[in-house]
């Protein structure tokens, strides 16, 4: 699953995890995880659910989803970069609705995905079309994936 773990995956695995180390949880009516037991069980509860989320990828531990305006910006940086490699004479997918967009937290749609299926595209004309249509944006415009892991 790496880097790409949904909350619903994140939340079955630590599920399954702290049920492995002997204690009953559920999930809530808000969609926590919660365990109830007895108060002498809390401290041993606790640490089971740390030793558990130890156990996650560093990146799916420190994954923070994006927010819908974050994602409204991805979408508009998109458009440029679409518009961009359009000019350069590529194809590019017709763009989703906003909304579909957001609803999928940015993945549903990329400019440059049909530029990336082509195994004919030789390495330099790669490199040149990053420098001229960045995948983080034209411009100095950024989508936020631009940081260290």
């Amino acid at each position: 699953m790496g880097r790409n773990w949904t909350p619903d995956q994140i939340k079955r695995f630590l599920k399954a995890c702290v049920e492995a180390e002997g204690f009953t949880v559920s999930l809530s009516d808000t969609g926590a995880l919660e365990w109830r037991g007895p108060a002498e069980q809390r401290e041993a509860a606790s640490a089971a659910f740390a030793r558990c989320r130890e156990q996650l990828p560093v990146s799916v531990r420190t994954y923070h989803p994006p927010t819908e305006e974050e994602i409204r910006g991805w979408y508009d940086v998109f458009l440029e970069v679409a518009a961009c490699l359009e000019r350069e004479g590529y194809e590019v997918p017709p763009p989703p609705s906003i909304d579909s967009f957001v609803e999928s937290q940015g993945s549903n749609w990329h400019p440059y995905d049909l530029v990336v299926a082509d195994p004919t595209l030789p390495w330099g004309e790669w490199v040149r079309l990053n420098e001229v249509c960045p995948q983080g944006g034209v411009e100095g415009t950024s989508t936020g994936d631009d940081h260290a892991d």
